[in-house]
């Protein structure tokens, strides 16, 4: 495997503690594959073969009800590690994996990684918690789906882009993440219509403005406040 797989493996945050000589025993595991935007890496009931590091792109999990409502669990970055965990063979993927750029990854067998995982205590530790922010993750977005309004759930999701994907201009942050009304609403659980409507009340009450088709936050925390179920100003 080639170096640029060994640097990038050595600085996912999961496999941090792995020593030099740990590191290059998992590399020779390793697949790599290159998904297209809008791909998915993998759907609900997929059979649970692997475990993905996430080298280049974006990433999208989510989870669909019975309903057909869809609730978005993460947006993965470079750096993150997804798939099913778990040690039940028989498990079939509960989740959907979709790229919303064009991705690069590291793939692992499941098997694999768990018999190697299973002699690393740091690593057991380090997936441990990794599952234990992912139910987090989950829990709060079943939450959303459920007491939150469209209005709301957009605005937390605009807050949370204004902290992690954003870069600061003279006139608020601008969200460096490239997305369309119609992807804004699959985050959300809401349609592109009622999205363009909720963006276009927060455009003239001056939460947000426009810098071409990227938006910028101009009153953070406001945005904050409607994210906890506060709404419009009256």
């Amino acid at each position: 495997m080639d170096s640029e797989t060994y640097w990038h493996l050595k600085n996912f945050n999961l496999l941090q503690a792995l020593s030099d000589e740990e590191l290059k025993r998992l590399q020779d595991m390793v697949n790599t594959d290159w998904i297209r935007r809008k791909d998915p890496v993998y759907l609900p009931g997929d059979p649970t073969e692997w475990v993905y590091f996430l080298k280049k792109g974006l990433v999208k999990l989510s989870m669909t009800a019975e309903s057909g409502k869809s609730a978005t669990v993460a947006l993965l970055k470079p750096g993150e590690v997804f798939g099913e965990l778990s040690q039940d063979e028989s498990q079939r993927s509960s989740m959907e994996a979709i790229t919303l750029k064009n991705s690069y990854l590291c793939r692992i067998s499941r098997t694999g990684f768990n018999d190697f995982a299973r002699r690393n205590k740091d690593l057991i530790l380090s997936v441990n918690k990794l599952l234990g922010l992912r139910l987090r993750k989950i829990e709060t977005a079943v939450y959303d789906m459920l007491f939150l309004d469209v209005p709301s759930r957009l605005a937390k999701l605009l807050y949370q882009l204004s902290l992690s994907d954003s870069i600061e201009i003279k006139n608020g942050r601008l969200i460096t993440m490239p997305l369309t009304h119609q992807e804004l609403g699959n985050l959300v659980g809401a349609t592109r219509e009622m999205v363009t409507n909720v963006l276009g009340r927060m455009e003239v009450e001056g939460l947000i403005g426009k810098d071409g088709r990227k938006l910028i936050i101009r009153d953070i925390r406001r945005l904050e406040a409607m994210s906890h179920g506060k709404g419009f100003q009256a």
